[in-house]
C-alpha cells in the first residue's frame, strides 16, 4: 500500500454499520468490559483481586484493546475539531 496515512481502524468503523447489525457490533458482553475498564480507571480499583500478575491474561488483552480504541477515538475527535476550526477560519 502506498498511502501511509490510510487508517484501517477508521475505515472499518465508518463502513461497518453498512454491513452489520448494530446489535452485533455493540454486544452487551463487550459493553460490560468497557464499563468495568472505565469504572476501574475512574476509581483506581483493580478489576480482580491481587496484583498485576494475578489479573487474567484475557482481561489484560481486553484492556489493551480498549485503551487503543479510546486513544483512536480521541485522535479522530481531535482531528475532527481541528478540521472544523480550520474550515471556520479559512
Amino acid at each position: 500500500m502506498t498511502n501511509k496515512n490510510f487508517d484501517i481502524v477508521s475505515s472499518i468503523s465508518h463502513q461497518l454499520p453498512h454491513f452489520s447489525c448494530i446489535n452485533i457490533i455493540f454486544d452487551k458482553k463487550y459493553q460490560r468490559d468497557i464499563s468495568k475498564y472505565l469504572y476501574c480507571k475512574e476509581f483506581s480499583v483493580p478489576p480482580f483481586k491481587g496484583s498485576y500478575e494475578d489479573q487474567p491474561y484475557k482481561w489484560i488483552q481486553k484492556v489493551n484493546i480498549i485503551q487503543h480504541a479510546i486513544a483512536k477515538r480521541n485522535e479522530m475527535e481531535r482531528v475532527k475539531i481541528k478540521n472544523s476550526i480550520g474550515a471556520n477560519n479559512g
